[in-house]
């Protein structure tokens, strides 16, 4: 026979247990038609352990390092073509052109907000997307071609990304200033729209964007035809859509909590990964149980990873695991299926704030080890099989 002290004490384990599994539970759903649900729904809180490579130690990583310019003091995207680096500087400070070596070619005092970088193939032009047009360069040259509305006929505030020599996905919003889309059509090389408005919203309805409260993402997929959402968080979920030069359609709805902020989504190999985590907002940004998700779009298996509880320095890099070098982690920033790589940069502040909470490892590539805060970017080309 038990002693009788011991009863309140299995009884408070008995509550809590059950207190804990409520906390878990996620709650049926119903969606408006049967497409693939990526449920992450309590992952963020279940801490996963789930193992999410997306190469293999067979896979190779070459390191270009960028000559540094006095007005490097961030950067919002790279890409990587033939015969340049183009670089994206943080606080409307242009373009920046680089060799494939790594040598400074020119700085392009652009006039436009830019964010994101996109490459047209089919005409071998480089698209630099901002919030209020697309700013076209010549990829031979590195040399400034114009901007969609006057070489393209697009809209003002339009978001171009080349389908066919003649059929682009265009995203356009309410509240045009702001990055975040709302609606999507397809429209050809002179700006005519080809199909009608769709909605990237559940309920129909054109919702206003602004830079605290959503996020476009577009990823590229192996046929050349786009995956897009656009992250509103309190919706009941969101719709990913798919883009091809024929059409405009739903292909998974996306379910999340509303207090989640999703930092990248990409897709690699028929699979779609997120990054996302609580986004405690004041006078710095703080990210809170910074979680990795991949969803395969084959078999709809999910796993996922928790990266940290808290990252206390949100410049350190994170990301996929590096298991070809052992070096720092690989945020996926750009790929390319018919090159067969996957660009990441790596800057000072991210190899200075990775160190604030881990170590690096003593097989890593000996650059990173002797990186300050004066050492210039890396680029970071991992070509694989």
């Amino acid at each position: 026979m038990k002693p009788l002290y011991q009863t309140p004490v299995i009884l408070l384990l008995i509550v809590l247990s059950f207190s804990c599994s409520e906390k878990k539970r996620i709650e049926p759903k119903t969606y408006p038609s049967n497409l693939p649900v990526i449920d992450l729904r309590g992952l963020i809180s279940d801490a996963g352990k789930d193992d999410i490579l997306m190469f293999s130690p067979s896979d190779s990583i070459e390191y270009v390092q960028l000559d540094s310019i006095p007005e490097i003091f961030g950067y919002q995207d790279v890409l990587l073509t033939d015969n340049h680096i183009f670089l994206i500087l943080s606080q409307y400070k242009g373009i920046v052109v680089y060799n494939r070596t790594g040598k400074f070619q020119k700085h392009i005092e652009e006039p436009f907000n830019l964010f994101s970088f996109q490459y047209n193939k089919f005409t071998k032009e480089v698209y630099a997307l901002g919030k209020e047009n697309v700013f076209i360069l010549d990829e031979e040259t590195g040399n400034p071609k114009g901007d969609s509305r006057t070489l393209l006929k697009a809209s003002p505030y339009t978001q171009l990304y080349p389908l066919s020599p003649e059929c682009f996905l265009t995203l356009y919003g309410r509240n045009n200033f702001y990055a975040t889309k709302t609606c999507a059509a397809l429209c050809n090389e002179k700006g005519e729209m080809l199909t009608d408005t769709v909605h990237l919203t559940p309920d129909e309805i054109e919702k206003h964007a602004c830079w605290w409260g959503g996020r476009t993402f577009v990823m590229e997929d192996v046929n050349n035809n786009y995956l897009f959402f656009t992250y509103f968080p309190g919706n009941p979920y969101q719709t990913i859509f798919k883009a091809t030069p024929e059409k405009i359609e739903p292909a998974y709805y996306l379910d999340i909590e509303s207090d989640v902020d999703i930092q990248q989504a990409w897709e690699f190999k028929g699979c779609l990964y997120f990054i996302f985590s609580y986004w405690l907002r004041g006078y710095s940004d703080t990210y809170s149980h910074l979680t990795l998700a991949m969803f395969d779009t084959k078999t709809h298996t999910l796993k996922s990873k928790c990266l940290y509880k808290k990252l206390i320095d949100y410049s350190a890099k994170y990301g996929i695991e590096n298991n070809i070098d052992n070096g720092l982690p690989i945020q996926c920033m750009k790929h390319s299926y018919s090159q067969k790589w996957v660009v990441d940069l790596i800057a000072s502040w991210n190899v200075l704030g990775y160190l604030k909470q881990n170590k690096m490892k003593e097989n890593a590539p000996e650059f990173l080890k002797q990186m300050n805060e004066k050492s210039a970017p890396v680029l970071s080309i991992i070509h694989y099989n």
